[in-house]
C-alpha cells in the first residue's frame, strides 16, 4: 500500500504511523458499517 504512494502523501499523511492509524479507523469503521448491514438485512 504504501510503496504505491507518493512519498509527500505519506509525509503529508504523518509518515506509516499516520498512514497505519488511518488504515485501523477505516478497518473499524468499514467492519462496523457490515455489521449495520448484516442486521439491517436480517429485519
Amino acid at each position: 500500500m504504501a510503496k504505491m504512494m507518493d512519498p509527500r502523501v505519506l509525509h503529508h499523511m504523518g509518515g506509516m504511523a499516520g498512514l497505519q492509524s488511518m488504515m485501523r479507523q477505516f478497518q473499524q469503521g468499514a467492519a462496523g458499517n457490515m455489521k449495520g448491514m448484516m442486521g439491517f438485512n436480517n429485519m
